[in-house]
């Protein structure tokens, strides 16, 4: 688990006891105790699995891109 969290972990600002970063990669993941890798890995589920839905009108305000309302037929 810690390995596959690792491979989409991009960055953090997870500092050691000494006040340097941890790196965010694998081998700085476990240079954490397993209880604390666990937690950042359970609040990581929890944020992916609530994702909000994209703004009915598109960030610009300009509504959605046509393309996503041209019919599409499955042959």
């Amino acid at each position: 688990m810690l390995k596959k969290f690792s491979e989409a972990l991009i960055g953090w600002n997870l500092e050691d006891d000494r006040g340097k970063p941890v790196p965010a990669t694998y081998q700085g993941l476990l240079t954490q105790e397993v209880s604390f890798a666990m937690e950042i890995i359970r609040a990581w589920m929890e944020a992916i699995a609530n994702v909000p839905k994209p703004s009915p009108t598109g960030l610009n305000g300009s509504g959605t891109y046509p393309e996503q309302s041209i019919p599409m037929e499955v042959s």
